[in-house]
């Protein structure tokens, strides 16, 4: 167990078996603390990969290992660091996006059916979205409004033709004749002329209209097909409008996003808090030690400012070469 939370802390194996009770204890529960964020990110990234991405089972299992590699890495950075204003700033940075993104992965996994169904319904919002953008820029490509237009002229023009010619024929307005005389039959090929032209006008907004509807259906398939469900981003959105229209859904997705929080800053809050140990003490003053020496040795006085030296360490040494026998 101690290999194990040494190879996962960083620490030095051989000087930590000797150690105190004390030591070995903190760097188990700091490997043990490592191994909760790893396992969660191991479960959410495969979870993910296969209920909400669709995803094969090898392609599943792949990608919950790099998650839980790449969450591995990062703990243990943060174990081996010894701290500092920037790289606290950076653990406290890092341990909000991660929780953030891990909530979001859990949360998927969890409302998986409930999100579908909110994906299902921007579907039918897409299509109909585009459906009508379709309409619009089809009507405007091809002079509705022009046509429109004509078509109130050409039956107000028609109405009044028709209008003509009854009031015409019962003697109220023209010759002021009773009966169908020439001026009577003169205004009713002029009405059958607006007529005609009335329904030549139709007639052209019906053919518009067959294309309209053909524009428009493929425009929806278009929006349809293209739209993908199990998009990532696509279900992060519809997991948005749920959080925003349910006051439910927004209470367990701040629930989760807490405990998200909580598993990521883990190590953390175990690394600060738990006392220093003996080991510890021990790295610590090696590394005095250590500089010490290096100080030393930088002193005018030092051994390696005498030109003598380097000759001295190089007869010294010569003594301990073992010539080679020579065979007779």
């Amino acid at each position: 167990m101690l290999r194990i939370a040494t190879f996962m802390t960083g620490d030095n194996y051989c000087l930590l078996k000797k150690d105190t009770p004390g030591s070995r204890r903190k760097v188990i529960g700091l490997a043990i603390a490592m191994t909760v964020p790893v396992l969660a990110w191991l479960i959410s990234g495969f979870l993910l990969a296969s209920k909400v991405l669709g995803l094969g089972l090898l392609s599943a299992i792949i990608t919950g290992i790099t998650c839980s590699t790449i969450i591995f890495l990062l703990e243990k950075m943060i174990v081996m660091s010894k701290g500092g204003g920037l790289l606290s700033f950076f653990r406290i940075l890092m341990g909000l996006i991660l929780a953030m993104l891990g909530s979001l992965s859990l949360d998927e996994v969890v409302f998986h059916d409930d999100i579908s169904l909110s994906v299902a319904r921007m579907k039918v919002l897409q299509a109909v979205n585009a459906s009508d953008s379709a309409r619009i820029e089809f009507e405007r490509l091809n002079g509705y409004q022009d046509i429109r237009a004509r078509i109130q002229e050409s039956k107000a023009r028609y109405e009044n033709a028709e209008s003509d010619v009854l009031n015409e024929a019962n003697g109220t307005y023209g010759t002021g004749k009773v009966g169908v005389g020439k001026i009577t039959a003169l205004k009713e090929r002029k009405a059958i002329d607006r007529r005609i032209d009335l329904e030549n006008t139709y007639a052209e907004l019906v053919k518009l209209d067959s294309a309209k509807a053909i524009y428009i259906e493929n425009a929806r398939q278009l929006a349809l097909n293209t739209f993908s469900e199990n998009g990532l981003l696509t279900r992060i959105k519809a997991l948005a409008d749920l959080v925003k229209s349910d006051g439910w859904m927004m209470f367990t997705y701040i629930l989760f996003t807490l405990l998200m929080l909580l598993i990521e800053f883990l190590v953390v809050i175990f690394k600060s808090n738990w006392g220093i140990t003996n080991y510890e003490r021990r790295l610590e003053m090696m590394e005095k030690i250590g500089q010490k020496r290096m100080e030393i040795l930088m002193r005018d006085a030092s051994p390696i400012y005498d030109p003598n030296f380097s000759n001295r360490v190089l007869n010294d040494a010569n003594q301990f070469i073992i010539k080679p026998i020579k065979l007779t």
